[in-house]
């Protein structure tokens, strides 16, 4: 009878914190479950995987956060914008470092993680610069942040591709 209990107890856990991360998929900063979905997100990071595999998550992580922005901007909330960008930046420093890891060792798919990069940051650019015409001005430097990161790893991932080749 003791091992049903626990068994019980473990599968209502395991239920449970199923449903906390179902419902934490769509919180936004300032929302009470976005630090679980910036913690699974981190446990993801962890997940092993080749270096083309991880900078696909870093950059779905960055149009995560894009899409955070946006939704941030039109439910009037730019407090929560610096948040979001500072998580911004640090998704696409991992994608980033992928691909810087790739140009190190010679190998053959830094071109591919940089067209990746490249193709991503161009999207959040232009998002970024309509987003920076619409925000109030206390939260145009936190998006002008934003945009400055994206323009520096397009620039980079471009350069990287014109040395490795796509």
């Amino acid at each position: 009878m003791k091992k049903v209990a626990v068994i019980v107890a473990v599968v209502l856990a395991f239920s449970a914190l199923g449903g906390t991360a179902y419902a934490a998929q769509d919180s936004l900063p300032g929302d009470a479950l976005y630090p679980v979905k910036l913690g699974l997100e981190r446990m993801a990071m962890m997940l092993r995987g080749d270096d083309v595999t991880r900078a696909e998550r870093g950059l779905n992580f960055a149009d995560k956060r894009v899409r955070e922005m946006v939704t941030l901007t039109e439910e009037g909330r730019p407090d929560d914008l610096n948040l979001t960008v500072e998580k911004y930046c640090y998704a696409l420093n991992m994608s980033m470092t992928r691909m810087e890891e790739q140009v190190g060792k010679g190998g053959p798919r830094a071109g591919d993680i940089a067209g990746m990069v490249a193709e991503a940051t161009t999207q959040h650019l232009s998002i970024l610069d309509g987003l920076y015409d619409i925000v109030p001005d206390e939260a145009k430097p936190a998006i002008q942040r934003a945009m400055e990161k994206a323009q520096k790893c397009y620039q980079r991932a471009i350069q990287v591709q014109q040395r490795m080749g796509p």
